[in-house]
């Protein structure tokens, strides 16, 4: 088995964490200067997608598709209801589930038409949640390739743009035939497939042959995630998770006050997981997408459900490495989730037990300096806050590697947790 580090840190903290009603030590760090955010026209649902180059994103919401242009603010409606996708710069993409994928012309959307004819339809790839991966760039035409769930399986079709003129590019594969994969989304360079297998409920990462439409496991991430997104240069993976494990019947479910949702990168050259954004319970960041510079965006939904798309460059994440193995042989890990639970207990705007992960707790005790670890535990480690961390249950990892469980921890003295706050 693979072990993976995590690598923890703090990009988008989402602000209600510094409510004047919560301790100091609650401030963590603020989001960094290049953290930018964008108002939502309308509540967007549970899809959209940043365009590779320019700055624009299209999204599916309550009343429709919508292309919004994050420099002027303006949107613009096209057909459709469900996950459009653009494919390139120039083409749109959404989905039909009885006439196939429709493909229009993102000039003509933008110019005000919202109905426009599909410059093209291709008529193999009828299913929904789709995605592009580019085949061949020339300089006169483009082969993208595009998959779709299906009821059938998963489905490929290599289409050809050519302006603004499209057409299929051979047969449509149904991939996968042997493996049940969900949420499959294409990597840019159209070889690979990332999803959640059926079977046993963790997301990993397959390779496409197409000769025989087969799917060679390549990488598995240990963990359930939700919808995932490659990098442009294959060497990345971005996800969100919810904060209390992700189980399979809850991929789009908007969490509960007590629970939340955060974006994390899986870096696939040092096999490590790290968080993008750390929410407070009851907020949300989600379905986050890489643009061709490297940039992230995520969709950012407070607990009163305000909703913007929040863009952040991965570069700036100030980010501490946490390894799993080591640390599961270690009592050090004991006192680092005592840390952890001071946090988020203290720190949660909720009354009675929080619910979360092992990475999530670790998270939040690691997002912390050493002074404002020890100041927390000088002002909130009291008996009551014993009983408190006494009463959670005990808390699986979301990647498998350590089972935790309060009642088999020792009590940690004030001394002993002040001197476990050097190290963070």
């Amino acid at each position: 088995m693979k072990y993976y580090s995590l690598i923890l840190s703090v990009v988008a903290f989402q602000a209600s964490a510094q409510s004047d009603t919560l301790p100091a030590h609650c401030n963590l760090d603020p989001s960094v200067e290049t953290t930018e955010y964008i108002s939502i026209p309308g509540q967007p649902n549970f899809f959209f997608r940043a365009f590779p180059q320019s700055r624009l994103i299209s999204y599916a919401s309550d009343g429709g598709n919508y292309i919004l242009d994050m420099n002027t603010k303006q949107r613009f409606q096209l057909p459709g209801t469900f996950d459009p996708v653009p494919m390139g710069e120039k083409v749109i993409t959404v989905p039909d589930y009885e006439a196939g994928l429709k493909l229009y012309s993102v000039e003509e959307i933008m110019g005000g038409n919202a109905n426009p004819k599909p410059i093209h339809t291709a008529k193999n790839l009828k299913g929904v949640y789709q995605s592009v991966g580019r085949v061949e760039k020339n300089k006169d035409y483009e082969i993208y390739a595009a998959i779709v769930a299906g009821s059938e399986g998963t489905l490929y079709q290599k289409i050809r743009v050519e302006g603004l003129m499209a057409e299929d590019e051979g047969p449509v594969h149904r991939l996968c035939p042997d493996v049940d994969i969900k949420l499959p989304m294409l990597s840019k360079d159209a070889k690979e497939i990332s999803g959640v297998d059926g079977e046993s409920g963790v997301s990993k990462i397959w390779k496409i042959n197409l000769e025989n439409s087969t799917c060679e496991e390549v990488e598995n991430l240990q963990t359930s995630a939700g919808k995932a997104d490659f990098s442009h240069d294959g060497r990345e993976l971005i996800f969100h998770m919810r904060g209390d494990g992700l189980s399979s019947s809850s991929y789009f479910s908007r969490v509960s006050d007590d629970m939340n949702m955060n974006v994390y990168v899986y870096n696939r050259d040092t096999q490590s997981i790290y968080p993008v954004t750390q929410s407070r319970p009851g907020d949300n960041s989600y379905f986050p997408v890489y643009r061709e510079d490297g940039s992230i965006v995520y969709a950012a939904v407070d607990r009163a459900g305000i909703a913007q798309f929040a863009k952040v460059h991965p570069k700036d994440v100030k980010s501490k490495a946490l390894n799993f193995a080591s640390l599961a042989k270690s009592d050090k890990i004991k006192a680092q989730m005592t840390l952890g639970h001071i946090w988020q207990l203290s720190c949660s705007s909720q009354t009675g037990v929080a619910k979360s992960s092992v990475e999530s707790i670790l998270g939040a005790a690691f997002a912390i300096n050493s002074k404002q670890c020890a100041a927390m535990v000088q002002k909130s480690y009291d008996e009551e806050m014993k009983l408190r961390i006494k009463a959670i249950n005990p808390l699986k990892s979301a990647n498998k590697l350590i089972d935790y469980d309060p009642q088999l921890f020792p009590e940690f003295s004030v001394q002993e947790l002040l001197h476990a706050c050097k190290e963070m």
